[in-house]
């Protein structure tokens, strides 16, 4: 087998051209002076060093030191000043030998050169195959009829937590999950048989980690056709059943918000219906609360879906159109916490602030459904009731007058090793146990603060309670 250089040539071809040509003078040379000192016994295979020394240029040096060396070999024959050797001199009959020699050594020389070109072109591809094999993002493993390896690349090692060199003495049985084990001994089997499939099973990393992946598997055949083993190419598909599972997680908390708002309206839509069947007198006031709590049932719902679209034209890479219009923050705080105490009779909601009316340039169905979810979540998270505050200010920041919204509550609080990841899609904290949520509430609501120039800040310990602040540039519509 040919010695190759890391840049895919032969290494003859990467010596220094004064050894390769240098070669070809002194093979030829050495042959010249075994004619010289042994022509009584060379008589009859007088250019046999010759031939001798183009093979070893050529194999030395390759193709033009082999041509070098054939010159040489030809004028060192045919001189005519070499006394010593004077039965060499060219005659009639000398004429086709020499012939015959110049046609050989050039053979010799151009097989060197057929060979060389060869073994680049051979290296060239292996470079290219060998570049995208270990450049692959996915895990490549050449596996023999029982599982052992016989080839992985770098990803595949560090797919299963081990170097490149230490994959060389394991086997597929080494980090397939021992529940998968029967399934992926049946999927070996039928790449034995010559199938191609593609199938979903979990390894265990070396340091235990548990890493589901898609194998695509097809059979490895010899020369003759005879399956000796499995090519599999593997991919990591954690984020994606990390996504999945998450996206199940959003569905089920989704369905389980839009069940509430819905029973409500169910229940008290029943209750009237069964005290107008009943005959009974109307009692207006208690019709007024009953269509009031569908209203906000029905608020609650509308919210909830629109803010799930939003959520999906976010993660669409779509950003959301704000609808500007004249805007009185105090009374659309004040609406919400009126809708937002219709929930609960567990707290008690309280509205701190000394100003009439707060105007400015928002979106206020998009900033009501920020404000809602603030509630909200003050609420589910304060399982044990109390106090929810919320106070309304304005300062002035480099000469632009902010709006202030802070919502503070005393419940369970944020860990403070989630405290970073509050408003991440999806994100929810480790403390909440079985309270139910999206995780798409506060990260929706970011986008929209976010959009009008404002931000959302938090605040929380755990067990004490939280304070979230809602700032909002005041912006004036002109005249």
């Amino acid at each position: 087998m040919a010695i190759l250089t890391p840049r895919g040539r032969p290494h003859r071809l990467s010596r220094s051209p004064w050894l390769r040509y240098g070669s070809a003078v002194a093979f030829t040379g050495l042959a010249l002076a075994l004619i010289v000192v042994l022509h009584p016994w060379l008589l009859h295979i007088a250019v046999a060093p010759f031939f001798a020394a183009v093979a070893l240029s050529s194999w030395y040096g390759g193709f033009c030191p082999g041509l070098v060396s054939t010159l040489l070999s030809v004028l060192a024959i045919s001189v005519e000043a070499l006394p010593v050797v004077d039965r060499l001199r060219l005659n009639a009959y000398d004429l086709p030998i020499l012939l015959t020699f110049v046609l050989v050594a050039t053979l010799i020389a151009v097989l060197s050169g057929a060979r060389d070109r060869a073994e680049v072109a051979l290296a060239s591809s292996e470079s290219r195959f060998r570049t995208i094999v270990e450049t692959a993002n996915e895990g490549i493993w050449l596996l023999n009829r029982d599982g052992q390896t016989r080839y992985s690349n770098d990803r595949m090692a560090r797919l299963l937590g081990l170097s490149g060199s230490s994959m060389a003495t394991t086997s597929l049985w080494d980090f397939v999950v021992a529940d998968d084990a029967p399934a992926a001994k049946e999927h070996l089997q039928r790449s034995r048989a010559g199938e191609t499939e593609a199938f979903e099973f979990r390894f265990r990393r070396d340091d235990g980690e548990i890493v589901p992946v898609l194998a695509a598997t097809s059979p490895l055949a010899n020369d003759l056709g005879q399956v000796t083993g499995t090519i599999g190419v593997f991919t990591d598909i954690s984020e994606r059943a990390r996504a999945e599972a998450v996206q199940q997680a959003v569905t089920e908390a989704a369905a389980h918000d839009l069940k509430n708002p819905l029973t409500a309206i169910k229940a008290q839509s029943q209750l009237l219906r069964r005290r107008l069947d009943q005959g009974a007198a109307i009692d207006l006031d208690r019709v007024a609360r009953g269509l009031s709590a569908i209203e906000a049932s029905t608020g609650a719902m509308e919210r909830l879906i629109d803010a799930m679209v939003d959520a999906a034209r976010l993660r669409a890479g779509h950003h959301l159109t704000l609808q500007r219009q004249e805007t009185d923050l105090v009374a659309l705080v004040t609406e919400a916490i009126d809708a937002a105490q219709q929930t609960t009779d567990a707290h008690g909601i309280c509205l701190e602030t000394t100003l009439p009316a707060l105007v400015g340039e928002w979106d206020a169905p998009r900033l009501e459904r920020v404000l809602s979810n603030l509630l909200s979540n003050a609420i589910k998270y304060s399982p044990q009731g109390g106090p929810i505050s919320v106070r309304i200010e304005c300062h002035e920041t480099e000469g632009t007058p902010w709006a202030v919204v802070t919502v503070v509550d005393r419940g369970v609080g944020v860990p403070a090793v989630d405290l970073p990841h509050v408003f991440e899609r999806f994100h929810r904290g480790t403390n909440v146990g079985r309270i139910a949520g999206s995780g798409i509430g506060l990260a929706g609501a970011r986008v929209i603060v976010e959009q009008h120039g404002g931000t959302l800040e938090i605040e929380s310990t755990e067990g004490i309670g939280t304070a979230i602040a809602l700032r909002l540039p005041i912006l004036s519509i002109p005249d």
